[in-house]
């Protein structure tokens, strides 16, 4: 399924679920994100995270959504529903219900600064709540500035800093609407 939204620079943008055929251009987003994280001062993702090998297993589980800008891969990211990871964390979240979390959002160099993150959110959002989902939540580092703007600006509500299993990170979660 493709979802479709025109970016604040008029270039029409999609969202679709990743192929096998597209894993070799989103491990490339993917390491310019991770580059991108270091020439921002921090390190969210280690090198060498994420590998081809969970791009492969990613497309496999059936959501791993692609960002498409004039024909090409702009953006990627993962709709986990009902994340395990979170398990652990559950009182700290204060909507009840199912929720889907997002993991590994990446924007593609000549992408960045277009506002591209936020419309991949709000896509990833209306295909969250297209399958009834009640929350949407996402964890990020102290450090990642650009997230946590973003956060803010789509109004996901903070939940302070949470330790998870892959380490303390700030969380957030934004009820959705039922389509």
């Amino acid at each position: 399924m493709a979802m479709h939204a025109s970016s604040a620079d008029s270039r029409r943008i999609e969202i679709r679920q990743a192929r096998p055929g597209d894993a070799a251009d989103i491990k490339a987003v993917l390491d310019q994100a991770r580059q991108a994280q270091r020439d921002n001062g921090f390190v969210q993702w280690a090198d060498g995270y994420p590998s081809i090998d969970i791009v492969n297993a990613d497309i496999r589980s059936g959501l791993a959504f692609r960002l498409c800008a004039g024909g090409r891969t702009a953006g990627y990211a993962v709709l986990v529903v009902g994340d395990d990871g979170y398990s652990d964390v559950e009182a700290c979240f204060g909507i009840a219900g199912s929720f889907a979390v997002v993991h590994r959002l990446a924007i593609a160099d000549g992408f960045r600064g277009h506002g591209l993150a936020a419309e991949f959110m709000l896509l990833l959002e209306a295909e969250a709540a297209s399958m009834g989902i009640a929350a949407m939540r996402v964890d990020t580092g102290e450090a990642n500035t650009c997230m946590l703007r973003l956060m803010h600006r789509l109004g996901y509500i903070p939940r302070g800093l949470v330790a998870f299993r892959w380490g303390p990170r700030m969380a957030f979660e934004k009820a959705l609407r039922k389509l």
